[in-house]
């Protein structure tokens, strides 16, 4: 889950089968607490785990769910068959990703700022950041060249829904063949700011 800076508290629901139900939001409680099987619960602002177990005799399911500031976060896509994944004219594009429900969820004020596409230390030479992408979101479609940056900034654009990413193939690569296994991952950066 991922808040903006003005955001003025974080609510956290919960709803179990019943068991024992604690809950706990590192680093502020030194210990679990225990709730009751459905409630709700509001904290301040700021980056955390928040960790939900129910007890049922021996056995203690539990989910623990990050709390982060919007900042800089990984735009990653892989291609499958299984998620709508093509290759087509000389394009490999993913299936449509969403950020705004689970623990990949977003502030709904967060909006996209930059979309970086720039080689770390050691990428290799079929790196996301020595293709052209794409990026296809709310009825829009931009490019961004190799080792390039997409300024969003004035667009004031929602992460809601889902965004679409295809990266081109390099020259000698072919689609359904080895060569193009490099391009099954698009790896960029999205930064972001709040409103």
């Amino acid at each position: 889950m991922t808040y903006c800076s003005s955001t003025p508290a974080i609510a956290v629901d919960w709803s179990t089968d019943g068991g024992d139900t604690t809950l706990q939001v590192a680093p502020d409680d030194s210990a679990p607490r225990s709730v009751a099987p459905r409630g709700t619960l509001s904290i301040p602002p700021h980056d955390a785990t928040i960790t939900l177990t129910v007890t049922r005799g021996e056995l203690a399911p539990h989910r623990a769910l990050p709390v982060r500031v919007a900042q800089r976060r990984p735009l990653i896509a892989l291609v499958t068959d299984a998620d709508g994944g093509t290759c087509a004219d000389g394009w490999v594009t993913a299936g449509p990703a969403d950020f705004g429900d689970g623990s990949a969820a977003f502030d709904p004020r967060a909006r996209a700022s930059l979309i970086t596409n720039t080689c770390d230390r050691g990428a290799g030479s079929g790196a996301t950041c020595h293709r052209a992408v794409r990026v296809e979101h709310a009825g829009r479609r931009w490019q961004i060249h190799p080792r390039g940056v997409l300024d969003l900034t004035r667009e004031s654009m929602s992460l809601a829904g889902p965004w679409t990413l295809s990266q081109q193939l390099l020259p000698g690569e072919t689609c359904g063949t080895p060569s193009a296994g490099a391009a099954l991952e698009v790896d960029l950066s999205i930064e972001l700011d709040c409103q």
